[in-house]
């Protein structure tokens, strides 16, 4: 149990360090990607159209995205921008968690 929480709080510090990266949110995704959570190269797109739309207020909930061909969620081939969001621990990146990115990046 130990070694879960401990991975967890050093996935969140680098979480937090990408999300502080001086850097394009697609190379931010990237490396978010590379580096934590391994994803499709297909998905960075669809990612980062997620949370851009997050950021400019359209509901997590009910705002669906078309999945890239070949990807399913729950059987479907859509997801909403929270499942998106939320399913690939990308909330370090949303603009209302930005206040909470620390200074300085790794």
């Amino acid at each position: 149990m130990k070694t879960n929480a401990l991975q967890m709080a050093k996935h969140d510090e680098l979480g937090w360090a990408i999300a502080a990266a001086p850097m394009p949110l697609e190379a931010k995704l990237e490396w978010h990607f590379t580096t934590l959570y391994p994803m499709p190269k297909g998905m960075l797109e669809l990612c980062a159209a997620a949370i851009r739309l997050h950021d400019d207020g359209f509901c997590e909930a009910t705002t669906m995205l078309d999945l890239p061909p070949g990807v399913t969620f729950e059987d479907r081939s859509s997801a909403s921008i929270g499942n998106i969001i939320f399913g690939h621990y990308l909330e370090y990146f949303l603009a209302e968690f930005a206040d909470e990115v620390p200074a300085a990046a790794i």
